[in-house]
């Protein structure tokens, strides 16, 4: 009997809630702005596969070179691109360096608090995070690129590779999970 009373309270309050009429909700539009961001050089972007906000409210584009066609690579822009919040070009830089494996499929940035920029990619060998100032010096690399184990399963051992905690986390994603209801 407790529980009949408890589910007709609940469809009874359900019903009370969407019986009350509230406003009809108003959605932000957009428009696009194709002057934003003024791109110098005559460069061209690759695919953008990534956007951050400093504090400054800088926007930083991370995007892949590597996805435009071989008649547009002599004018690709390099993959992190500063503007500020009118989308004037502030600096450019990125790609392969010395004392760090620059990610051979960009896929994420990052700008955190103390002005870091953090860029991570997402291609079969990228198990690394990099650190950089905003000027574009690189400060340190967490992981390391390596090639994909033949077997997926296997664990390395390795505790300064990211690969087995992505493997890991997508596993738990995948695992089948049990709600008990009562």
């Amino acid at each position: 009997m407790k529980r009949i009373s408890w589910m007709f309270f609940c469809v009874t309050f359900l019903a009370a809630a969407q019986a009350r009429q509230s406003p009809p909700r108003e959605w932000p539009t957009f428009q696009v702005d194709p002057s934003w961001p003024a791109i110098p050089n005559g460069w061209v972007f690759g695919w953008v596969s990534s956007v951050s906000v400093d504090t400054q409210d800088h926007v930083w584009v991370l995007q892949r070179p590597g996805t435009l066609s071989p008649e547009e690579k002599a004018k690709a822009a390099p993959p992190v691109l500063e503007f500020d919040a009118s989308g004037r070009f502030i600096q450019g830089w990125g790609g392969a360096g010395t004392g760090y494996e620059w990610p051979g499929t960009e896929h994420g940035i990052y700008v955190d608090p103390k002005g870091y920029v953090w860029i991570g990619g997402s291609g079969d060998n990228d198990h690394q995070l990099l650190k950089f100032t905003k000027s574009g010096k690189f400060v340190m690399q967490i992981g390391r690129a390596e090639h994909a184990a033949a077997d997926k399963n296997s664990v390395s051992g390795d505790a300064t590779s990211l690969a087995q905690a992505r493997r890991d986390r997508a596993e738990s994603l995948r695992a089948p999970r049990r709600v008990a209801l009562r």
